[in-house]
């Protein structure tokens, strides 16, 4: 099976901490439909305190996982 290319940023981030979708979205207090919505770019504008927490226990920087395409 061909290497799956990550779709964003907080999917890399995921991915390479080791963090499997339903277990990273129980430790910030989400769903995994939230968090899977806020991972494939669906949820637009996640919430301040969900991009902090996210953020904090992948041990990146916030503008790291949520920075626009090109920027």
């Amino acid at each position: 099976m061909p290497d799956r290319v990550p779709g964003s940023p907080l999917r890399v981030a995921r991915v390479r901490a080791g963090w499997r979708l339903g277990v990273l979205a129980a430790a910030v207090g989400l769903s995994e439909s939230g968090y899977w919505r806020i991972e494939s770019g669906n949820t637009k504008k996640p919430k301040d305190k969900t991009r902090q927490k996210l953020a904090a226990v992948l041990k990146v920087r916030e503008a790291d996982l949520f920075a626009k395409p090109g920027r």
